[in-house]
């Protein structure tokens, strides 16, 4: 996070360690994302760590069978081996060998029913977070998916 930046936490869905607080569930800082690390981002191609979507996810009030897109792309990234977290924009299209054109989208993701229906289907609890963001007064959805945990042998 940026300097001088307030950290948040935010409750991961169905996770299955304490709280620092003691209660149950786990939790992780929120992310913010400043200008300088999105006009990176558009001036970079697609790869293990970023993907451009030029219209939102079909979410809500659809059924199950038709999230599974959102669901595909984040279990993608969460299970890459990769030393950087990776991100999401959505609103976005991708213009290979310059800077990406940022498009918008007309309406946000809701960041707990996202965690929910991932967590719901994952067997532990991925560390990824939604965030409406905006750039040159247009609105994009930001999906940051954290660098998971290896699983131990």
């Amino acid at each position: 996070m940026g300097v001088g930046r307030l950290s948040r936490l935010h409750k991961v869905a169905a996770a299955t360690s304490a709280a620092p607080d003691g209660s149950p569930g786990e939790y992780r800082e929120a992310f913010d994302m400043d200008t300088a690390l999105f006009e990176r981002l558009l001036n970079e191609e697609e790869g293990a760590t970023l993907d451009f979507k030029q219209k939102q996810y079909p979410f809500a009030g659809i059924d199950e069978e038709k999230k599974s897109e959102i669901l595909k792309d984040i279990l993608a990234f969460a299970n890459a081996w990769r030393r950087a977290d990776a991100y999401i924009l959505i609103g976005v299209e991708e213009v290979r060998g310059g800077r990406s054109n940022v498009v918008g989208v007309i309406d946000h993701l809701d960041d707990h029913s996202l965690q929910q229906f991932v967590n719901h289907k994952t067997n532990r609890p991925l560390h990824f977070s939604y965030e409406a963001f905006t750039f040159d007064r247009k609105q994009v959805g930001i999906i940051k998916i954290d660098q998971q945990a290896v699983p131990s042998t």
